[in-house]
């Protein structure tokens, strides 16, 4: 009776871990962008089951509410993903409790185009995402030549718009 406890409870265990893989791990499709809240922060629908979640792109830092640069960054990030069923990949969850996420429309990478038009600083901090979720070297290093080069052509929070402030 003991070893079948044990065989159960290892099998419910097992299952658990397999479930949190599959679920984290996965590129969620089928999902909508229902509403941007600000440069990196994303309202999105499951086409399924109606339910709403809160996503937060991975690497990246926009302009806050009141920050220079916040309305231009909210608008670019309505351009890129507005209407669309981009592909997410779940990363970890933040002090918030939103989904930090890393979100690909056309097969382009989300960070690197708001990162790239200057509306988004790189920020690869990586302390909400789960270890074996991490981005490589890498995909940082190329976050960072794209925002050199927006630094360098003076574009978006770089620019003119911000100039100053």
């Amino acid at each position: 009776m003991k070893r079948l406890m044990m065989l159960v409870a290892g099998m419910v265990i097992l299952g658990l871990v397999f479930a949190a893989g599959f679920y984290f791990g996965k590129k969620w499709e089928g999902y909508k962008v229902t509403r941007v809240v600000d440069g990196d922060t994303l309202g999105i629908t499951d086409l399924r089951t109606g339910r709403d979640w809160r996503m937060r792109l991975w690497g990246i830092d926009a302009p806050e509410a009141k920050e220079c640069g916040a309305k231009e960054s909210k608008a670019e990030l309505e351009k890129i993903v507005g209407g669309r069923e981009p592909k997410f990949l779940v990363l970890g969850v933040d002090g918030f409790g939103r989904y930090v996420v890393r979100v690909w429309v056309n097969e382009s990478e989300v960070v690197g185009l708001m990162v790239e038009k200057g509306w988004a600083r790189v920020d690869p901090s990586t302390e909400s995402v789960y270890d074996d979720r991490k981005p490589s070297l890498a995909d940082i290093g190329e976050i960072r030549r794209l925002e050199e080069g927006a630094k360098d052509a003076k574009l978006g929070v770089w620019g003119e718009v911000c100039k100053g402030k």
